[in-house]
Order: C-alpha cells, then sequence, then structure tokens
C-alpha cells in the first residue's frame, strides 16, 4: 500500500510562509497535518469531499436562492450569512493596503468553501487564513484545503 504526500507537500512541512504578515498562533492550525492517502484512492476521495461540501452549501444556501458559495454576493456574505470567526484578519489586511473590499467577499467566498469541504458549519479562523493566503497565491497552498 504505498502513501504520496498530497500535492508534493511533505508530511511536516508548512506550505504557508510564516513571514506573510498574518500573525500565526500555530502553522499547524492553518494547514492541519497534511494527511497520506493511498495514490489510488486519491480521486475517489477528492470527488467525496466536494460532493459532501456541494450538499453542505445546498443546504445552507437553498432557502436564500443560491446553490453555491460563488453565487453569494459580497452584501448577503456580510449580513445573511453567520459571520465567520477571524474576521480581524480580514480587516488588517484591508488597513494595510493589501486587500480590497472586493478581496474581502472573495477571501469569504473561499473561507465558507474551506469549511464547506472540512465539513465545518461556519468558517474558522484557519479557514480566514487559508483564504487570505490563497487570495495573496502563496505557494505550496495546493496541499491545503
Amino acid at each position: 500500500n504505498v502513501t504520496t504526500p498530497v500535492h508534493g507537500v511533505e508530511a511536516g512541512e508548512s506550505p504557508l510562509d510564516p513571514g506573510d504578515g498574518v500573525q500565526l498562533d500555530d502553522q499547524a492550525a492553518v494547514v492541519g497535518q497534511v494527511e497520506l492517502v493511498d495514490a489510488g484512492e486519491l480521486g475517489e476521495v477528492v470527488a467525496q469531499r466536494v460532493a459532501e461540501a456541494r450538499e453542505r452549501q445546498a443546504r445552507r444556501l437553498n432557502r436564500l436562492g443560491w446553490l453555491t458559495n460563488a453565487e453569494v454576493p459580497g452584501p448577503a456574505l456580510r449580513s445573511v450569512l453567520p459571520l465567520p470567526q477571524g474576521l480581524e484578519l480580514l480587516d488588517e489586511a484591508v488597513t494595510r493596503g493589501s486587500l480590497s473590499a472586493r478581496g474581502v467577499d472573495k477571501c469569504l467566498r473561499l473561507a465558507w468553501t474551506s469549511a464547506d469541504l472540512a465539513g465545518r458549519d461556519i468558517p474558522t479562523r484557519t479557514d480566514i487564513r487559508l483564504a487570505l493566503a490563497l487570495r495573496r497565491g502563496e505557494p505550496g497552498l495546493q496541499a491545503v484545503a
């Protein structure tokens, strides 16, 4: 039974650069453990996670008239859906000038998607951190999610 690191990130390595301007309490909290999966099962595992995330989105959004996080307008992200933990991270990025109001909305959508893929009902600080890192295009993040 051969196992391979997901998308080339070795176990114990962090795909986040600690000098990114985001204060990390514990890098492991941001990326979790990089799980080793059977190479033959990878596609099946990913497909199942995506299907479960889509179902979670549909349960949350159908009553509001949307199917996916991508369809939710910015104002609804901030007023209709529950507010995620870690919004101060987005505020800090806006204050530094590294994130626009439109960028905040995109990060919120990414955070909701991250939470959906992880099986959480509401995004956490970890999801916000990941969304910010993805938004900035930090290298090595294809292993996270």
